[in-house]
């Protein structure tokens, strides 16, 4: 069946089999000893929005549409070909690393280059130019040829197990296989002349990036360096595939490659430099207001708590009615409705409507509103509609508790948390609501409870049979997330839901 580039890269990676190496090595090369470890990186989110701001075109995330492309690169996205036939693959050793990622990752990309500005693939090559080494890593794509071949984005492939993602997202010091392994990319890139690096494990695609203007600032340990993480498998839709991953950052060796081809330009003081590296923008504020009903609420400072999303930390400034309101005795609920600001905790977060999203922001308002029974029990406290910046939020408590997606679990809790989940999501169907976001990242584990957040994605529903419920059906799904996430290796194939 014919399908476009586009879709192809958009495709995770077949499901394979692993024997689990509980401490993979790395093979011992004496070389990447003197050169310095990789410490100073920055983790940057593997989702489609953080893979497009850092190594694809830079997009206004606050509008973000999943299909916009980089312009240059629509003619060859929509360029047709077949799509791959798949299999089941059994990877124990570093030789079927090879052949996974020729089959599954390294012929997508040579797909997608099959046109002008062209890539050839290379295997097991020295640095094009000329060097006296005889270091090759496994794997280069390249544009021209012979004297005028310039490796684009290089690689190495090891064993499963080698990549820590824990280490290289900086939740967990790095171990001596992260250093050596960091030593080794340093080096290759520097040897290759190539800030691009990959490394592939079939598990997981570790993609580097150094900041450097020229070749000796690659060897420099005080480099900073770029580094994403993706898995070679998920249930997450906001994660990016590596295919996709691996493409952008092979266009961003292109950029890089016509930067050094290009004439030496110097202007009002700034030169040209070795590649080009957007930088992450911040959204901290300090002191402002927002409006809630008729009043103004005063803010000591404001934090976006995610670059990709328009949700906002606010703390208040602390008040005589605010801090004797609080502790009003219930009798008084009437005053919350008349006096709303007196009743807010000291932080608040404010959820700003998104562009377009004018219908979601109205059913999570309805659903707050259905749902206000277990307000502050399995869903935020919802203060009411505010406006800020100019734009329409919603005011909500704080929920302090740790994120699913970054809890770590045990086998013998898997029934105890299964109970968990089916408390907050019956409850949801006793109210006639289907949730139709039940992803790990947007449900947190507090006191002892599930709560869920982001409520935009609901479907109001009559009560119907528990069993027969899309509800029911979030949980099953939910609990093989969270195995999955446990141990990603040893799960049935045939529990993935393709």
């Amino acid at each position: 069946m014919a399908i476009s580039i586009d879709t192809l890269l958009k495709e995770h990676l077949p499901v394979a089999q692993f024997i689990h190496h509980a401490s993979p090595s790395l093979t011992e090369k004496q070389w990447p000893h003197d050169i310095g470890r990789i410490t100073n990186h920055t983790s940057h989110p593997a989702s489609w929005q953080g893979v497009h701001r850092f190594l694809g075109p830079g997009l206004d995330l606050a509008n973000y549409d999943a299909t916009y492309e980089c312009p240059s690169s629509v003619p060859r996205l929509n360029t047709a070909v077949h799509s791959l036939n798949t299999k089941v693959e059994r990877i124990v050793m570093e030789a079927e690393v090879q052949r996974d990622f020729d089959r599954n990752l390294g012929l997508p990309l040579a797909l997608a280059f099959q046109s002008a500005p062209f890539l050839e693939e290379r295997s097991q090559a020295g640095p094009p130019s000329s060097t006296t080494s005889s270091k090759t890593i496994d794997s280069f794509f390249s544009f021209g040829r012979g004297s005028h071949e310039i490796p684009c984005i290089i690689g190495d492939l090891k064993k499963p197990g080698t990549i820590k993602p824990r280490e290289w997202n900086r939740a967990e010091t790095m171990s001596s296989l992260s250093n050596k392994l960091g030593q080794e990319i340093r080096g290759y890139a520097h040897l290759y002349k190539c800030p691009q690096v990959f490394i592939y494990d079939s598990l997981h695609l570790l993609l580097v990036q150094f900041q450097a203007r020229n070749q000796d600032e690659i060897k420099n340990a005080q480099c900073p360096v770029d580094v994403w993480v993706l898995p070679r498998l998920t249930h997450d839709v906001n994660v990016c595939t590596v295919r996709y991953a691996l493409y952008w950052m092979a266009c961003r060796g292109l950029m890089r490659i016509m930067g050094q081809q290009a004439a030496d330009l110097e202007w009002g003081g700034w030169t040209r430099t070795f590649h080009q590296t957007p930088s992450e923008p911040t959204d901290s504020y300090g002191a402002m207001n927002f409006t809630l009903g008729s009043e103004t609420i005063q803010a000591l400072s404001a934090d976006q708590v995610d670059p990709e999303r328009t949700v906002y930390r606010l703390e208040l400034q602390q008040t005589w009615s605010l801090f004797f309101c609080r502790h009003l005795p219930t009798v008084f609920r009437w005053a919350k409705e008349q006096w709303p600001s007196w009743f807010l905790p000291q932080v608040v977060y404010l959820k700003q409507r998104k562009a377009g999203w004018d219908t979601e922001f109205e059913l999570e308002k309805r659903a707050y509103d259905l749902l206000r029974p277990i307000q502050g029990i399995h869903i935020p406290y919802f203060f009411g509609e505010g406006i800020y910046k100019g734009c329409p939020a919603l005011v909500l408590s704080e929920v302090l508790g740790d994120r699913l997606d970054k809890l770590e679990t045990k086998p013998e809790e898997d029934v105890d948390f299964k109970a968990k989940l089916s408390e907050i999501f019956r409850v949801f169907a006793e109210h006639s609501i289907t949730y139709e976001d039940a992803r790990l990242d947007n449900l947190f584990l507090v006191q002892g409870r599930v709560m869920a957040v982001d409520l935009e994605k609901v479907r109001f529903d009559p009560i119907m049979d528990w069993k027969d419920s899309d509800n029911c059906g979030n949980v099953n799904s939910l609990m093989f997330d969270l195995r999955f996430q446990r141990d990603p290796q040893n799960l049935n194939p045939d529990d993935y839901i393709l």
